[in-house]
């Protein structure tokens, strides 16, 4: 599209993206725009009636529908058509070179007369790969002569009504069939048969020769050696390094730096509270409750059935007996023994020294010696006498007789009984009530506030660093060593003198029958079971039913695809047959438009062909035709150079060679024109690389979703 003024850009990209049938690809520049429609040329031709309504400005319009498809085909022709001609010496020559140029002439009026040279932008030559990888082959048909008319229906009529009906009615009819019936009367019996006579005789066999002693060799010759050295050279140093390297370190660490934080905080915010509160809420009342509603009855109880009768028992039947022997045979003979050795010498002593010079200053001269002889002589004798011989004794059986019974009876009579009632109704109830009131508060204040925090402090400041630090210092450092030095060589030797034996006794002797028996006689008929019943004829429903009719289906579209494409490579290697060895003019338009309506469903772009024109691609084996037909002369060598620009260097001196003289009027190419061609060649391709000029065009472009 070419407008008359480049600000329609934006109301265009507005109307396509309003349109409901939008372009699969929009290349657009400052000067024109490409796009490739996708649909039907009946939408094409909606869209080109609604594009003048985007913009005031008059636009203007080329489309082309078959034109990226016959370039294609067009370029196979070239290319496979000069690639003979390169290969063949008897076609070239000046004749040769007259035919292939007028049978290109009908190639070339074919397309003019259908209209296909419509030649596209050069500046988006660069961008083919992209735009030719987006595009889909249109539903529209060329005008056609009468024999195409007639030789296209005859050919889709053959292939729709015989080929595909034959093709699909013996895959039908006898590919599924057949293969069906091969499966289940040939495959099942055939699989079941080998499952049943040999796989399960072979496989067990294998186990019971092949796969225990093996097993058995393995275990003894390789496994218990190379488990013992493992462990006697990796597992004792690894884990003897890991102990002191990475255990009590880790070990320390966590003790410090967590183990202690976290129990001195269990201990404060935790242990403390709790104790208190037990105490406070339990401890207290199962005491007081205990005392008043056990305590008391027991003691009272114990003290009234107890107590009383044991204690008056003990006094009447051990206290008075003891207590009446004592005082006559030891009381009463050291009383005496003291008043006569120590009493009354004492008190003769005392008169005479004392009383007597006091008195004798009281009483002059007479009355002192008088009384003291009256004492002397007659008083103390007589005291002595009576004391000994009449108070001790009386005193004595008073004691025995009077004291001693009174008071017996007396303290079993009414001490006992009053002490008892005054403990039962007043010491006990004064006691309890006191340690309800008293002792229990005191004794819990003083646990939760001095014992609690003391001991909690004990703990904290010294109970659990001290332990720590035994731990760290002696017990990780001891159990390390124990560990290392008594515990991992005595596990090591354990296990390989003990437990890998023993392990490998049981898997040779035990293990591997009692698996090879399960396999023999349990694992592998079950399988074989299994597979008989379950495995063959699930397979075999699956590849009746889906694998084949799939298979079926891909095998028909496949070789479809690959008969249309080997069609279209024979039609087009046909065609440039006939453009080399023969004149044709009614094969022509036959064989193009077979390729074209054979090759629209399978689109293959060649990004080698960069030509922009259905008719530039037939350039090369025109100017190959023109330089067999032109004058091979000294000074024709720059108009044949500059005639086959297309061609190169390469190609134009292997025509050269190639070219024969077909009869008597025609020459051979002289060697000194050939050398001069690729001198000048040479030449001309050298000052082009010198010549050459870079330059960056910066070009604005902007791409529609490719989604419709």
């Amino acid at each position: 599209m070419t407008p008359s003024y480049t600000s329609y850009m934006g109301q265009l990209e507005r109307f396509l993206q309003f349109q409901s049938i939008k372009p699969s690809l929009w290349l657009c520049h400052s000067d024109d725009s490409f796009m490739i429609q996708p649909r039907s040329e009946a939408s094409l031709g909606i869209f080109l009636d609604d594009l003048p309504n985007c913009s005031p400005l008059n636009l203007t319009h080329n489309k082309s529908l078959q034109s990226l498809t016959f370039i294609n085909i067009f370029y196979f022709i070239c290319a496979s058509s000069l690639n003979n001609l390169l290969l063949r010496k008897d076609l070239c020559h000046w004749s040769k070179g007259m035919q292939i140029r007028y049978n290109l002439s009908h190639l070339e009026q074919w397309v003019r007369d259908h209209r296909m040279q419509v030649t596209i932008p050069s500046r988006w030559t660069s961008q083919r790969e992209n735009m030719m990888s987006k595009f889909s082959p249109v539903s529209t048909c060329p005008v056609l002569s009468y024999s195409s008319l007639l030789f296209l229906p005859v050919m889709s009529s053959l292939i729709v009504l015989l080929f595909l009906p034959v093709m699909s009615s013996l895959i039908v009819l006898l590919f599924l069939p057949v293969m069906s019936s091969l499966i289940v009367l040939l495959f099942l019996p055939v699989m079941s048969s080998l499952i049943v006579l040999l796989f399960l005789p072979v496989m067990s066999s294998l186990i019971v020769l092949l796969f225990l002693p093996v097993m058995s060799s393995l275990i003894v010759l390789l496994f218990l050696p190379v488990m013992s050295s493992l462990i006697v050279l990796l597992f004792l140093p690894v884990m003897s390094s890991l102990i002191v390297l990475l255990f009590l370190p880790v070990m320390s660490s966590l003790i410090v730096l967590l183990f202690l934080p976290v129990m001195s905080s269990l201990i404060v915010l935790l242990f403390l509270p709790v104790m208190s509160s037990l105490i406070v809420l339990l401890f207290l009342p199962v005491m007081s409750s205990l005392i008043v509603l056990l305590f008391l009855p027991v003691m009272s109880s114990l003290i009234v059935l107890l107590f009383l009768p044991v204690m008056s028992s003990l006094i009447v039947l051990l206290f008075l007996p003891v207590m009446s022997s004592l005082i006559v045979l030891l009381f009463l003979p050291v009383m005496s023994s003291l008043i006569v050795l120590l009493f009354l010498p004492v008190m003769s002593s005392l008169i005479v020294l004392l009383f007597l010079p006091v008195m004798s200053s009281l009483i002059v001269l007479l009355f002192l010696p008088v009384m003291s002889s009256l004492i002397v002589l007659l008083f103390l004798p007589v005291m002595s006498s009576l004391i000994v011989l009449l108070f001790l004794p009386v005193m004595s059986s008073l004691i025995v007789l009077l004291f001693l019974p009174v008071m017996s009876s007396l303290i079993v009579l009414l001490f006992l009984p009053v002490m008892s009632s005054l403990i039962v109704l007043l010491f006990l109830p004064v006691m309890s009530s006191l340690i309800v009131l008293l002792f229990l508060p005191v004794m819990s204040s003083l646990i939760v506030l001095l014992f609690l925090p003391v001991m909690s402090s004990l703990i904290v400041l010294l109970f659990l660093p001290v332990m720590s630090s035994l731990i760290v210092l002696l017990f990780l450092p001891v159990m390390s060593s124990l560990i290392v030095l008594l515990f991992l060589p005595v596990m090591s030797s354990l296990i390989v003198l003990l437990f890998l034996p023993v392990m490998s006794s049981l898997i040779v002797l035990l293990f591997l029958p009692v698996m090879s028996s399960l396999i023999v006689l349990l694992f592998l008929p079950v399988m074989s079971s299994l597979i008989v019943l379950l495995f063959l004829p699930v397979m075999s429903s699956l590849i009746v039913l889906l694998f084949l009719p799939v298979m079926s289906s891909l095998i028909v579209l496949l070789f479809l695809h690959v008969l249309s494409s080997l069609i279209v490579l024979l039609f087009l290697h046909v065609l440039s047959s006939l453009i080399l060895l023969s004149s044709f003019y009614l094969s022509c338009p036959l064989i193009l438009l077979s390729c074209f309506y054979m090759s629209c469903p399978l689109l293959y772009i060649d990004t080698r062909s960069t030509e922009t024109n259905v008719l530039d691609t037939l350039q090369p084996i025109i100017q190959a035709a023109h330089l067999l037909q032109a004058r091979k002369q000294t000074e024709d060598v720059q108009s044949v150079c500059d005639m086959c620009d297309k061609l190169s260097m390469f190609q134009i001196i292997k025509i050269l060679n190639l070219y024969t003289p077909a009869d008597d009027f025609e020459e051979r190419v002289p060697v000194a024109f050939i050398r001069k061609i690729q001198t000048t060649l040479h030449e001309r391709a050298e000052s082009q690389e010198q010549n050459k000029t870079y330059g960056i065009t910066v070009t604005p472009a902007q791409q529609l979703p490719s989604k419709v």
